[in-house]
């Protein structure tokens, strides 16, 4: 902590006392669900805007409809995601902005942040019924869908934005927030938002998705094409492997590892993650007949100094190689496709990780291993940090849960993230 600093005290101080507001916030947003489709999306806004305008912010709602962003080269084709959002370009959206200004002199902070959460596919798989929309807290552990991605990030905000207020009387700068739908979809609500207000200049960003300690100045692309393999359906009796496209595909699934392994030897990243992902495969039609197509669909997750292009460049080039095979395996176009992010900045990390050990917080400089919206803000020329409470291990899973400890640390790091950018004389 800065040697006597009261105000960051009492900030802490006061951070701890509210720890129940903070759980029992972001309960009530778990409960809403906000899954694409439903009024929970709506009502998680309402009660995010209920809490901000309780302490003075301005906050206004915004509504769209995708027909109004379709002109944007960011813009995200969602109906071709699944006949499940064919009618998302005349659905009604919305995204919450809130703002606070300070004395000049300081810099505009921008908080993003998105409200939607990820289907529950599976609900017996989790360990009580309802449970992935209970926000209970289980020993510790806020369980339900979104509780680690994002839920949690954006309950802390608030809880930060509304603890500073009585501190911010010397404050320069000034602070909006962007609560957002439409992340876990292509980021089509976050896009709206900065389009709203492209007038705006903002000096960093920041996106609490969940880092597991990480403060990422750095976040991967996201880019999907697929692998077609080629055998040749004789009788069974008299097929070689290789007249068996399944056989061929298990070569593929070989140079797919290899090529995971050479991304990660050229990623440079601090922690090893996997790059190259391969979820679906379909083809054959009876299990007595060698296979005449297969199909693996394939994503890459990729730090922006890696391109696409070379990667499946070099996939092709091996795949061209294949010995044995009746023809060599193609790839096709399929999916979609997001750049990475990053930016060369440092003072903002660096201020982050100042903040953690302020505090006692261990956090260390990493890489996002996914797409975010931060590929949004930084084509807006916003310099973003993602940086949040809970852990990408744990999105999109049964029985998801985010700690009280890492909620309690994430809001003091942020505090005093922000009390620091907004100093006088910083």
């Amino acid at each position: 902590m800065r040697p006597g600093d009261v105000v960051d005290k009492a900030v802490l101080t006061a951070l701890k006392d509210r720890e129940e507001e903070l759980t029992g916030l972001l309960g009530d947003l778990i409960r809403c669900h906000p899954v694409y489709g439903s009024e929970g999306q709506r009502a998680a806004l309402d009660l995010l805007r209920t809490r901000l305008e309780a302490v003075g912010f301005s906050v206004r709602m915004h509504s769209h409809t995708a027909k109004e962003i379709a002109s944007s080269a960011e813009y995200v084709d969602v109906p071709s995601l699944g006949t499940e959002f064919a009618d998302y370009p005349d659905r009604e959206r919305w995204f919450l902005t809130a703002e606070r200004v300070f004395g000049p002199g300081g810099p505009h902070v921008l908080l993003n942040g998105h409200v939607d959460v990820d289907f529950v596919t599976a609900p017996h798989d989790w360990a009580e019924p309802g449970l992935w929309r209970s926000g209970a807290d289980r020993d510790g552990r806020i369980i339900g869908r979104g509780a680690c991605d994002m839920l949690g990030g954006v309950a802390a905000y608030v809880q930060v934005l509304t603890t500073l207020v009585p501190h911010l009387s010397e404050a320069r700068g000034a602070v909006t927030l962007h609560l957002v739908l439409d992340e876990e979809i292509g980021g089509n609500g976050t896009l709206a938002a900065l389009l709203s207000e492209s007038d705006r200049r903002f000096d960093v960003g920041l996106i609490a998705e969940p880092t597991g300690g990480l403060v990422c100045d750095r976040t991967y692309g996201f880019h999907q094409f697929s692998v077609r393999c080629f055998g040749d359906p004789v009788h069974m009796a008299f097929a070689d492997a290789y007249d068996n496209a399944h056989r061929v595909l298990a070569d593929v699934i070989r140079e797919l590892e290899e090529l995971d392994d050479w991304i990660a030897g050229r990623a440079a990243s601090t922690s090893r993650t996997r790059h190259v992902m391969y979820g679906v495969i379909s083809g054959g039609s009876d299990a007595a007949v060698p296979a005449e197509t297969c199909e693996v669909q394939v994503t890459l997750a990729l730090p922006p100094t890696i391109t696409a292009h070379e990667v499946t460049d070099r996939l092709a080039a091996r795949l061209s190689r294949l010995t044995g095979v009746r023809r060599p395996p193609v790839l096709e176009s399929y999916g979609l496709s997001f750049p990475g992010s990053s930016h060369d900045d440092a003072r903002w990390c660096d201020t982050v990780l100042d903040s953690g050990r302020s505090c006692g917080v261990a956090l260390a400089r990493g890489d996002f291993p996914s797409a975010c919206d931060a590929r949004l803000l930084e084509s807006a020329g916003i310099p973003t940090i993602v940086y949040g409470p809970g852990s990408l291990t744990r999105a999109h899973s049964s029985d998801e849960y985010v700690t009280r400890e890492e909620l309690t640390d994430y809001c003091q790091v942020l505090a005093l993230t922000l009390l620091t950018l907004w100093s006088p004389g910083a």
